[in-house]
C-alpha cells in the first residue's frame, strides 16, 4: 500500500526556495494561463518556471528553438510516433505537466495516467477539464485522486503566485 498523501503532494506544487523546476502546460489555448503556441487544433502548450508563468519566471522566449522541441515532441506523441515523451521533454528540464481541456475522462485522465508512469508530476486543474457527461467527469476526476494532485485554478494560482 503505498503511503501517498495528497494533501502533501498538492503543498509540493509550492516552489521551493532550493530550487526551481519547470512546468509544461498542455491543454485548450482559453484556459492555459498565459499565450501559448499550437500543438494541434485546439491544443496548445506554454512553459513555466516554478509555478505559473510570468514575465520574470517564462522559460522559453517565443523564438527559442527549445520551443520547437517541445511542440514536436508532443505532436509526436500525439501521433503515437514516439512512446518516449520523458527522454524528448527531458533535456528542456521539463518535470511537471499541468492538464486542462476537455474529454476528462478520455484525453486527459489517459495522458495524466502516462505522464505519471512516465516519471512526470502530472497536476489535473479540476475546474479547467470537462467532459460531456457530468457523471463520467467526476468519476473520473475520483479515480484519479489517488494518483495525482487534482487541484482547482484558484489553489493552484495560491500556491505558486
Amino acid at each position: 500500500m503505498s503511503d501517498w498523501n495528497p494533501a502533501k503532494t498538492t503543498c509540493s506544487l509550492a516552489p521551493s526556495a532550493a530550487g526551481g523546476y519547470r512546468v509544461l502546460w498542455l491543454g485548450d489555448p482559453s484556459v492555459l494561463p498565459t499565450p501559448g503556441w499550437t500543438v494541434a487544433p485546439g491544443l496548445a502548450l506554454a512553459t513555466s518556471q516554478n509555478g505559473l508563468p510570468g514575465g520574470a519566471t517564462a522559460f522559453t522566449p517565443p523564438d527559442s528553438g527549445a520551443t520547437d522541441a517541445l511542440i514536436q515532441a508532443v505532436q509526436a506523441a500525439l501521433r503515437g510516433q514516439t512512446v518516449d515523451l520523458g527522454s524528448l521533454l527531458a533535456p528542456a528540464g521539463i518535470s511537471t505537466i499541468v492538464f486542462t481541456g476537455i474529454a476528462t475522462e478520455m484525453g486527459i485522465e489517459s495522458s495524466a495516467r502516462e505522464a505519471g508512469n512516465r516519471g512526470f508530476f502530472p497536476v489535473v486543474v479540476s475546474d479547467c477539464v470537462s467532459s460531456s457527461s457530468k457523471d463520467n467527469h467526476m468519476r473520473s476526476l475520483d479515480n484519479m485522486r489517488s494518483l495525482m494532485p487534482i487541484v482547482s485554478a484558484g489553489d493552484l494560482l495560491g500556491l505558486w503566485k
